[in-house]
């Protein structure tokens, strides 16, 4: 399960404003180089139409609630919050917090199970989109919203 963190309206607000970017991507059904003619995504075509939308993060859950809790905000896996308090918690935060080291955690038998964990190349990565989506979010007048 992955939490897609963005400003509420985001999509409408970069369609208008010309700041959506669309790219083709091959479907799923495709397979060396032959596309299920059923297929209910790209109708046999091999690709499917995508649209990238700037101001949006998306993470795994675990990450996620790693992240936020770090950031002493209200915790759930489906809410939104006003952009000053995530900021705020920006503002005085310690990337350390939020690295997790990635280990073997299990299996089945079969196969392994493993933490995805947070570097610290990922916990920068995601206070800088967290920093740039607070910031558009705060021009905006926007909430910021993530639904997992």
């Amino acid at each position: 399960m992955s939490v897609t963190i963005a400003i509420v309206g985001n999509h409408d607000y970069c369609e208008t404003n010309g700041l959506s970017r669309k790219f083709n991507e091959d479907c799923a059904c495709f397979y060396e180089g032959v596309a299920d003619p059923n297929c209910p995504f790209c109708a046999g075509k091999g690709a499917v139409q995508m649209t990238e939308y700037p101001f949006e993060l998306n993470i795994c859950s675990d990450n996620f609630k790693t992240l936020w809790n770090s950031l002493a905000l209200p915790f759930d896996w489906c809410g939104s919050i006003d952009s000053r308090l995530v900021l705020s918690a920006l503002r005085c935060f310690d990337e350390a917090l939020v690295e997790r080291s990635t280990e073997q955690s299990g299996g089945n038998g079969k196969c392994l199970w493993f933490d995805a964990g947070i570097s610290p190349e990922r916990a920068k990565r995601y206070i800088d989109s967290l920093t740039v989506i607070a910031n558009e979010a705060n021009r905006r007048e926007e909430l910021i919203c993530w639904n997992g």
